[in-house]
């Protein structure tokens, strides 16, 4: 079983989690093209470097490239999209709180 590494920001690893975001976008450079473009089972993903960061194991669906309206720099860039699959495995997920879930709690308080 071949595996593709990523580390994620917290925001879209929960995304992921949650089954809100169905692809992961990576510029288009030599670099991941060079990764991206290989025969993988799964994407493992991690929300930092810790030895005990939150991980999950996601089906890996193909790669294609996508124009998208990117959220940081504001405007339409053409991307890798990883094309993800079924949440199969997790680990140290349990303390993950989203956006969603924190403004609920927060609103529940005042």
């Amino acid at each position: 079983m071949k595996t593709l590494h990523l580390t994620l920001f917290r925001r879209w690893f929960i995304d992921i989690l949650e089954g809100t975001k169905t692809e992961e976008y990576r510029e288009i450079k030599p670099f991941w093209a060079k990764r991206l473009f290989q025969n993988y089972d799964t994407v493992t993903f991690r929300n930092d470097y810790a030895k005990d960061a939150p991980l999950m194991v996601v089906e890996f669906k193909g790669v294609e490239t996508k124009t998208i309206y990117h959220p940081i720099h504001h405007k339409p860039m053409v991307v890798f999209a990883v094309k993800l699959g079924l949440v199969l495995h997790t680990e140290n997920c349990d303390k993950l709180v989203s956006d969603k879930q924190l403004s609920m709690a927060l609103e529940t308080i005042q």
